[in-house]
Order: C-alpha cells, then structure tokens, then sequence
C-alpha cells in the first residue's frame, strides 16, 4: 500500500515540477488499478485519486456506455 498527501506544489513556471507530479500521478494511478479486481471500484478509486491530487478541478469521473447508450453518472460529490 501507499500513502498519498495532497499537495499543490506545482508551480506554473517548473515544467520538471509538472512532469515529476504527473509521474508521481501516474504511478498511484497504475497502482490502484493493479490490486482491484473489480472494474467500478477501480474507476471509482481512479476518479477520487484524481479529485485529491488535482486541486483546480471541480468534478473527475467517468461516462460509462452500455452497449451504445450513455449511462448517467451519480452526480458528483463535492466535499
């Protein structure tokens, strides 16, 4: 298991700063999804992972298609 701390010490002007968080990202994400088994809950723990570590967005989630109809997310929740 891991440990994440959210953070919002990117700076606009450090692109290795940028590349080093989007790693770091990319990482927790590949872990996630690597020890769950089930495809919702995987998707679920992605969106809140997303969420935590991106401080300026408002929603992160996932359209999700059954056969070619959209199937409505929950709306989000905002904390």
């Amino acid at each position: 298991m891991f440990n994440i701390e959210k953070t919002n010490t990117i700076s606009k002007s450090s692109t290795q700063d940028k590349q080093e968080f989007y790693n770091q990202l990319n990482t927790y994400l590949n872990d996630l999804i690597s020890i769950e088994t089930d495809w919702l809950a995987g998707i679920s723990n992605a969106s809140a992972l997303l969420y935590l570590m991106l401080p300026h967005i408002n929603w992160a989630g996932f359209y999700l298609y059954k056969g070619k109809e959209l199937v409505y997310p929950l709306p989000p929740v905002f904390f």
